[in-house]
């Protein structure tokens, strides 16, 4: 028939980094144990005091799904970021010619946002990597306006009628 015997010995020792093998758990609780574990593992103190309250919470409830729906009712809100938001405009005075300025303007100033008058009928011979285009035509040969955003931020261009003017909204930005 079947051994269900096993060769693994029952009363061996925990293994490490999970172990409590040297703590008592008659003398210490298991959140103050895992506070040594901190201590013990030399955690900066800039992460203990992110992973203290965690431990709390952790400790202060009975089961894993108590912890999780805890977690789940009540986020944590983000605070609000204040980013700066560089814009680029520049008189391009004809984009056949000036296309590869404009890109070194572009990427040197890291500015998600680029406005650029006069950009001419060319302005669609050169695309502008990782952005996206919004152009509208001029009363002249070289005039025209092209507003470029960043792919990084969702826009969408309004419609208007009027010439060498273009309105762009820009998703998820606040005053």
């Amino acid at each position: 028939m079947f051994d269900f015997s096993s060769l693994l010995n029952v009363h061996a020792r925990p293994f490490s980094p999970s172990s409590t093998y040297n703590l008592s758990p008659l003398t210490k609780p298991s959140f103050e144990a895992a506070l040594d574990r901190l201590v013990n593992w030399k955690f900066p103190i800039k992460v203990k005091k992110r992973i203290i309250p965690i431990l709390e919470e952790w400790y202060s409830n009975s089961t894993l799904d108590s912890v999780l729906t805890k977690w789940e009712n009540n986020p944590c809100p983000l605070p609000n970021q204040f980013i700066p938001l560089n814009v680029l405009t520049y008189n391009v005075q004809g984009w056949g010619t000036r296309a590869l300025e404009v890109m070194d303007l572009i990427f040197k100033d890291d500015s998600p946002v680029c406005v650029f008058t006069e950009v001419g009928e060319l302005w669609n011979s050169f695309k502008v990597p990782h952005f996206t285009s919004f152009y509208q035509k001029g009363t002249n040969h070289s005039g025209g306006v092209m507003i470029t955003i960043g792919k990084h931020l969702r826009a969408t261009r309004i419609d208007t009628d009027i010439e060498n003017t273009v309105i762009v909204d820009i998703h998820g930005l606040s005053e």
